[in-house]
């Protein structure tokens, strides 16, 4: 091997290696569902979802995660889904 295999090598280890020492985390809506049923609680988030994702579909592509995101939150609201804010959790 020459010189530049192994920096390409040593490289390819080092950013595997580190790439296990940061912790992950992904960013979460959080709610206050009340006395609202899991089942009920699932059905409403479906729905959400899939009217969000549908009155966002011809947004532009640079502001549709948002638009989208907002208008998930605003049929949650309205079906009793009170918004908290933004959580980060660990993912494994």
């Amino acid at each position: 091997m020459n010189s530049y295999s192994w920096r390409c090598l040593t490289c390819s280890i080092l950013s595997l290696m580190l790439g296990g020492c940061f912790p992950r985390s992904e960013t979460r809506l959080q709610f206050d569902t009340g006395d609202m049923p899991p089942d009920r609680w699932e059905r409403v988030q479906k729905e959400c979802r899939y009217e969000a994702a549908k009155a966002s579909a011809s947004a532009h592509v640079n502001i549709a995660g948002y638009i989208q995101e907002e208008l998930y939150i605003q049929c949650l609201d309205l079906k009793g889904a009170k918004y908290k804010g933004k959580i980060q959790v660990a993912v494994e």
